[in-house]
């Protein structure tokens, strides 16, 4: 169960991001989400498509497809040390997926490199 990450998301929904084959290739079904990669894709979306009716479109549809693994209090201690320890390389948001990895040992599905270069050391 990969816990995926806003940049898959938003390839997701976006037709025209280069990356959109790919991840609608993936079975994004068999993933969960954070709150943080929630929010952190609304805002990508409301600030790339004007339409609000397709924002809260796409928002609807990722979760119904996606769930929505809570973060616990422990994994936002984590996130926060994985935060200052790779300041500025990654967001807090990554860094959560990073705490989540710790805990649940499921892998991340992302399209961002540095994420990904910090998420498989």
């Amino acid at each position: 169960m990969p816990i995926v990450d806003s940049s898959v998301l938003v390839a997701f929904v976006n037709e025209s991001d280069e990356l959109h084959g790919r991840a609608i290739s993936l079975d994004l079904r068999g993933g969960v989400i954070n709150q943080l990669v929630l929010a952190e894709v609304a805002n990508v979306l409301q600030k790339r498509v004007k339409e609000k009716r397709k924002v809260v479109g796409e928002i609807k549809r990722i979760l119904e497809t996606i769930p929505v693994a809570e973060l616990k209090e422990e994994d936002l201690w984590n996130a926060l040390a994985f935060f200052a320890n790779n300041y500025p390389k990654i967001s807090f948001t990554d860094a959560s997926l990073l705490a989540q990895r710790r805990r649940t040992g499921h892998e991340i599905l992302t399209f961002d490199e540095q994420l990904a270069s910090i998420s498989s050391s």
